[in-house]
C-alpha cells in the first residue's frame, strides 16, 4: 500500500505568508467554511443575518452549501485522480485555511482514438479563497501551483498509486 499524501506540505509554491499544503481529513470542516463562504456568502461580523462575498458568488442563483464534508471527504479519498490545495496563512501561533483549489485528471475515455487516448484531460475547479483574504495573492498561488505544476502534482500523485 502506498503512502498517502494528505496533509503534505506542497512547497513547490509558497510565499512568506502562506503554504500550500495537500488536503487532509483533518482540513474539512475549516475547508467546507472557507468554500461556502467564497460560493455562498460569509456572515458579516456586525450582522450575522447578512452574508457579503467577495470576487466569486452564487448566493443569487444558488442556495444551501457549496459543498459538505462527505462531499469534500470523497475528493480527498480520490487520489488517483484528484488534487486539493489547501492555502493556509502563517500566523503567530498557527495556520489558518484561507483557500483551495481542486484539480483532477480525467482518464482518457473508452471511444477515442489512440492518439487521444495518450492525452489527459486536467480540470481545475472548486477555487475558492475566504472573502476576508482575496485580493491578496492567494488564488493566484493557488492557480499558478495548480497551471504550472499540474505535471509534477500528477507525477507526484502517480507514484503513490
Amino acid at each position: 500500500m502506498s503512502e498517502s499524501r494528505q496533509g503534505k506540505l506542497y512547497d513547490h509554491q509558497t510565499n512568506s505568508n502562506v503554504n500550500l499544503y495537500f488536503a487532509s481529513y483533518d482540513d474539512i470542516d475549516e475547508l467546507c467554511k472557507v468554500i461556502n463562504w467564497a460560493y455562498r456568502g460569509k456572515p458579516s461580523i456586525s450582522n450575522p443575518e447578512q452574508l457579503y462575498s467577495g470576487w466569486v458568488t452564487e448566493q443569487h442563483l444558488i442556495k444551501g452549501a457549496r459543498i459538505v464534508p462527505e462531499e469534500l471527504k470523497k475528493l480527498i479519498d480520490d487520489e488517483q485522480s484528484s488534487v486539493i490545495l489547501v492555502a493556509k496563512l502563517k500566523t503567530n501561533d498557527e495556520e489558518k485555511i484561507v483557500g483551495c483549489w481542486k484539480i483532477n485528471l480525467h482518464e482518457p475515455r473508452p471511444n477515442m482514438t489512440d492518439e487521444e487516448k495518450n492525452d489527459r484531460a486536467v480540470e481545475f475547479g472548486l477555487n475558492a479563497v475566504d472573502p476576508d483574504y482575496q485580493s491578496r495573492g492567494i488564488g493566484t498561488l493557488l492557480y499558478n501551483a495548480a497551471i504550472v505544476n499540474y505535471l509534477l502534482l500528477f507525477i507526484f500523485l502517480l507514484s503513490f498509486c
